[in-house]
């Protein structure tokens, strides 16, 4: 049974937004798959799309540590999540 979601890299913001924002209000796919939660991983220094995650109430639970390797730099990485039921 599928009860979550993990969202794929997304570079563009705007693409993002209008895919989470249609994801969240397609009430029929929620309740067809029996989603529980959406969960993603975002590096911890993209502070504008962590400020719209949590604007669109989605929140911290934990922090990995040394999670993306970019250009064979290390960065920690906030885990979101989006409970479907509030």
């Amino acid at each position: 049974m599928i009860n979550y979601i993990k969202c794929i890299i997304i570079k563009h913001i705007y693409i993002y937004k209008f895919i989470l924002i249609n994801f969240i209000n397609a009430e029929w796919a929620i309740d067809r798959v029996k989603i529980k939660y959406i969960y993603l991983d975002m590096v911890t220094y993209n502070k504008s799309a962590g400020r719209f995650y949590e604007k669109n109430d989605f929140m911290v639970v934990r922090t990995k540590l040394k999670h993306y390797n970019i250009e064979n730099n290390l960065y920690d990485a906030y885990v979101f999540i989006w409970y479907v039921s509030g």
